[in-house]
């Protein structure tokens, strides 16, 4: 039962399931996912959910991070996630791209307004389609991060 329960918290990460997702997932009762949950707690190899978190992963059509953590991110250089985790920028061009993420811009769109300041960010000649997966590589790692909030 704990092997099976702990297998199905590892497998959905980042996002989580909630103690109800374990037990049904599972296939325990209320009580027997409730007390699955808590053995991974107490024991330190999973962190079950009371609710889903209010980040978005995948990253939406739209990637936004907060108003406040974008702030934060310009003037020290990493961002402040929803898990309550700091998550260092890379240079110039990670605050550049936090600093565009304020929910009306899709790929196409981050990757032209970086795109347009290559010179500025030092991108050094790189093809509008390398960027283009080099933003999408970034995008899936802060949803993993938690640092995304939820569309809605």
């Amino acid at each position: 039962m704990v092997r099976t329960t702990a297998e199905l918290l590892v497998a959905s990460a980042p996002l989580g399931l909630t103690v109800a997702e374990l037990a049904e997932r599972s296939g325990l009762g209320a009580e027997s996912g409730g007390r699955a949950a808590l053995r991974h707690l107490a024991e330190d190899r999973a962190w079950p959910l009371a609710a889903h978190p209010r980040f978005a992963y995948p990253a939406p059509e739209r990637p936004e991070v907060p108003t406040a953590a974008r702030l934060i991110a310009a003037e020290r250089g990493e961002l402040p996630t929803l898990t309550w985790d700091m998550l260092p920028l890379k240079g110039e061009i990670g605050r550049a791209l936090v600093a565009l993420l304020d929910g009306s811009r899709d790929l196409d769109a981050l990757a032209a307004e970086l795109g347009g300041r290559a010179d500025e960010l030092d991108l050094g000649g790189i093809d509008a389609g390398r960027l283009r997966e080099a933003i999408a590589a970034r995008l899936e790692e802060l949803g993993r991060a938690g640092a995304l909030k939820r569309p809605g």
